[in-house]
């Protein structure tokens, strides 16, 4: 039964005899719709009783799908919620450099203090930069053409080594760099 609607119109106590509640309560009919999560594995029930039979069960349940979908969708949209602020905080506490540029324009979305640190741009000054403006100009085309790859599909990810620059430090610095 787990993962299945279920619908009693009378006598759902001789069903289960043993059940404290529905005898207390006095319960004569039920109806129940599981509640999935975004992975629609069941992670509760919701229910409709009441304490005398009942012949409308089916707009009962009807009524309590739709409910059920509801809280789905305020389940989901709260765990995203979570998951968004556990990788806010991940992202902002995080000790290596990290930024999130645009997947065409490849400019800087947002990024971390590490990476304010260790380049030296405030957010003002990264506004209308992107990830080729810190690319020392020996590896702007292997670092363009990677990109490109990965904003049209091609490619999942990639791993480059690349010569960057600092604010502070024009010279370039070789940077181990994670993209995805």
């Amino acid at each position: 039964m787990v993962g299945q609607d279920v619908v009693i119109e009378a006598h759902v106590r001789d069903e289960y005899p043993l059940s404290k509640g529905l005898n207390a309560w006095g319960i004569e009919s039920f109806a129940g719709v599981p509640l999935l999560n975004y992975e629609g594995e069941v992670c509760g029930v919701v229910v409709a009783m009441d304490s005398r039979p009942r012949e409308d069960l089916e707009e009962v349940q009807d009524a309590i799908k739709l409910l059920s979908a509801r809280c789905a969708q305020e389940l989901n949209r709260l765990e995203a919620v979570e998951s968004q602020r556990r990788f806010s905080a991940l992202f902002n506490s995080a000790g290596v450099a990290m930024a999130i540029t645009d997947t065409h324009s490849f400019k800087y979305l947002e990024v971390n203090q590490a990476w304010h640190d260790l380049f030296g741009y405030n957010e003002e000054e990264i506004q209308n930069m992107t990830f080729f403006d810190i690319t020392h100009p020996d590896d702007i085309e292997i670092s363009k053409s990677h990109t490109k790859s990965l904003s049209s599909n091609e490619i999942d990810d990639f791993r480059i080594e690349k010569n960057t620059s600092t604010k502070r430090a024009k010279p370039s610095m070789h940077s181990p760099l994670s993209i995805v």
